[in-house]
């Protein structure tokens, strides 16, 4: 069976397996750019910043930016990264402390605005995807997270990305 957008044969192995990173890469643009305009721009943020804002969210506490980016699972260079949380701390949405136990180490921590901020995206989000995502049923969305999981570990592992390793099966087989 061929594609109609793609022309793609569904059937062919060879065919799919050179269509596959072509269509991630494509579904990672699509995904960044609609993100940010139909959800984030709105509330001054980007998917990028938006992560690292959950990150913080989940952690309950301050992080280190080493670990912070670890976390997010960020690829970004130290100094863009840098830059990220000077953006999210000059809108007063986290802010560093020192650390009690080094002192020459700084967290993050996001500030009370930071959080009232993600509670917003996160309807708006909500809203969003269920939107986009209603006509899937649930085994296909389940199919293409699990494909998606193991593509990123399998990639990230030969890339050496250590922050993309698993570090344990989230489904079993």
């Amino acid at each position: 069976m061929k594609s109609q957008t793609f022309g793609v044969d569904l059937e062919d192995r060879a065919q799919l397996m050179v269509a596959f990173p072509r269509i991630m890469i494509m579904a990672g643009e699509v995904t960044a750019k609609a993100g940010d305009a139909l959800i984030f721009e709105p509330f001054g943020l980007n998917v990028v910043k938006f992560s690292l804002l959950v990150t913080l969210t989940r952690s309950g506490e301050g992080i280190s930016m080493s670990r912070l980016k670890d976390l997010s699972r960020m690829m970004r260079s130290p100094s863009n990264f840098t830059q990220m949380v000077d953006d999210l701390e000059a809108k007063k949405l986290v802010k560093r402390v020192a650390s009690r136990e080094d002192r020459r180490v700084s967290l993050v921590e996001i500030t009370a605005k930071g959080n009232e901020l993600v509670s917003q995206v996160m309807v708006k989000y909500s809203q969003i995807m269920d939107e986009y995502l209603r006509d899937f049923p649930t085994n296909e969305l389940r199919d293409a997270v699990y494909v998606l999981i193991k593509w990123i570990w399998m990639t990230g592992d030969a890339a050496g990305i250590a922050h993309l390793k698993k570090t344990e099966e989230p489904f079993q087989e």
